[in-house]
């Protein structure tokens, strides 16, 4: 899509022709976008997870900077899934990070084959086994990687129905575990972490840490640093990814 824009009056026949200028393209950001899609290349060759963390003011544009690599990881063959926090919310923010892995349950679906499904379907069923109902309880959208009879016969057990923070970890970890892999390279953005909580940012932190399991995702964050105090949950976050010597790389806009 584009604007058009008219080129002032003359005698040229330019001026008789409207200039377009593509709407969404960002100007002057070459160096950042470079910076963030050789970092999804160094995840994608490499299966080692990694965080880059993007801070700056509201409106500097840092959502825009991430939503132009979202189209190029695509062609590259990477998983791409965006969600963003809210200030004023009646969802509990970790569920804003359930909701980035059950919208990967509809890219793992669309974009395998079914023999490639049958694989993970029968991956799913090994690693949870008896538990595979929490799974489906938890990601609803996990239902649809499955079989007709693979659902009759694993997803609808009775289970224990607690279901702890620790348990909620464990489970996206095993998940994880099975989905992501060199050869499916995923990027999860969430935006305005500053709204984000200790147990949203722990469990995006469990999925990143299982590094003897779990490869090929690449964690990309933005939050607004003149929005946080010193005590806030992204600090301790940064420190735990460090800690556990994830690559995180930090951008200021």
């Amino acid at each position: 899509y584009h604007d058009e824009l008219k080129a002032a009056p003359g005698n040229s026949d330019h001026a008789k022709t409207p200039l377009r200028i593509p709407k969404n393209k960002l100007y002057g950001r070459e160096k950042e976008i470079s910076i963030i899609s050789d970092s999804f290349c160094r995840v994608a060759t490499t299966g080692v997870c990694e965080a880059f963390l993007i801070r700056g003011w509201s409106g500097c544009g840092k959502s825009s900077l991430v939503a132009t690599t979202f189209e190029p990881i695509r062609v590259a063959g990477g998983y791409v899934v965006s969600r963003k926090f809210e200030e004023i919310s009646s969802v509990n923010p970790v569920w804003t990070v359930m909701a980035a892995f059950n919208d990967l349950c509809i890219l793992i679906k669309e974009r395998n084959s079914d023999e490639e499904l049958l694989e993970i379907q029968d991956e799913l069923i090994r690693v949870f086994g008896i538990n595979l109902p929490k799974l489906v309880r938890i990601l609803p959208n996990a239902k649809d990687i499955f079989s007709t009879q693979a659902s009759t016969l694993h997803l609808y057990r009775k289970v224990d129905s607690e279901l702890t923070f620790k348990g909620l970890c464990f489970a996206i970890q095993c998940f994880m575990s099975v989905i992501s892999a060199k050869s499916r390279p995923i990027m999860i953005f969430l935006d305005d972490l500053q709204w984000a909580d200790n147990m949203a940012l722990g469990l995006i932190h469990a999925a990143l840490s299982d590094a003897s399991k779990i490869t090929g995702i690449f964690f990309v964050g933005g939050y607004r640093n003149n929005e946080i105090q010193e005590d806030h949950a992204i600090f301790s976050f940064i420190d735990n990814l460090e800690s556990y010597q994830i690559g995180t790389t930090k951008l200021d806009l």
